[in-house]
């Protein structure tokens, strides 16, 4: 078995509920409200295969904006990048590789 020293406390602290933030519970919250209102807006409607499967994407669209990061930013501030020029998009990895937002401790 490997051992490795860990340099840096990697616990995230900002944690609150099963080690989600608040802020990735309220998207994912308005994630599922917006597919129940869907779900409701469309029973009887539309075949279930194809209401599951937009409810499904809706699901998936607030999970990747709430949920994924990227080097330190959102998925939107990445997305955003890509069209917008003005944006400037900063990486924070360090050259050992370790991902730090805090100051650095002498």
């Amino acid at each position: 078995m490997r051992r490795v020293k860990i340099t840096k406390n990697i616990v995230d602290k900002g944690t609150w509920i099963m080690g989600l933030s608040k802020q990735q519970i309220a998207i994912g919250a308005v994630g599922v409200v917006i597919a129940g209102l869907s779900l409701w807006g469309m029973w009887g409607k539309v075949q279930i295969d194809l209401m599951m499967g937009i409810i499904f994407f809706e699901i998936l669209a607030a999970a990747a904006v709430g949920f994924i990061k990227i080097d330190g930013l959102s998925l939107i501030q990445v997305l955003f990048s890509l069209f917008v020029k003005k944006i400037k998009v900063g990486y924070h990895t360090r050259k050992d590789g370790i991902y730090s937002d805090e100051e650095k401790e002498e």
